[in-house]
């Protein structure tokens, strides 16, 4: 998109240029000279533009279950007096364990003195570490001639836990090969717990000392 905008102003500047030594007319040369100067005026303006242009990443789910979604927020403030027609944004993440990354691509305008929120779902089936970072942002000017880069380091991560299933008491008292820890102990088995007194009488080898 970027290069058939070049090839066509290229191309119109080129007409220009003709048109002004064909008619040599004064008319004709100043129009050639404001064609020559709208992308200088473009770059110096959208170089200014770019300075004035805030990104923040966030989220309010920092720790989710496997297979729950959740949203990654990327808030975008424009703090010039220029509108800003086009901002592409990729977004890279993935599992910090496995270091595999993931890319995603947001195209979005900003008003002048405007904000704007773009909201990234996400639904993981795997547990661990997850990073959300801003990899990279271009900000267009209005004839999508130039595209300037702007730096972000910011990023968040979110906790992918197994789900939890609960345990019924009564499952875990009738079933003999579950251990767990209970408040509830056999009046006639013998356990481990040596504060459970079972009887007294003289010690002989092999006894337990409950």
């Amino acid at each position: 998109s970027m290069i058939r905008t070049k090839l066509g102003y290229c191309a119109l500047l080129f007409f220009f240029f003709m048109f002004s030594i064909l008619y040599n007319e004064y008319v004709t040369f100043v129009l050639f000279l404001v064609m020559l100067t709208i992308p200088f005026l473009l770059w110096i303006l959208f170089w200014y533009v770019k300075s004035r242009v805030d990104i923040h990443i966030s989220t309010e789910e920092i720790v989710r279950t496997r297979g729950t979604p959740y949203d990654i927020v990327i808030h975008l403030s424009n703090r010039s007096y220029f509108p800003v027609p086009m901002v592409k944004i990729v977004v890279e993440f993935g599992n910090c364990f496995t270091k595999e990354q993931e890319t995603q691509t947001l195209t979005t305008s900003i008003d002048a003195k405007g904000k704007m929120s773009l909201t990234l779902s996400a639904c993981s089936k795997y547990c661990g570490m997850y990073k959300y970072r801003i990899r990279r942002i271009r900000i267009f000017d209005y004839l999508t001639i130039f595209g300037f880069r702007k730096k972000c380091r910011e990023g968040i991560k979110v906790a992918i836990l197994p789900n939890v299933k609960i345990m019924e008491e009564t499952l875990a008292v009738h079933n003999a090969s579950v251990l767990v820890e209970s408040d509830l102990f056999s009046s006639v088995k013998s356990g481990d717990d040596p504060s459970e007194l079972y009887g007294i009488r003289t010690y002989e080898q092999g006894d337990k000392m409950n």
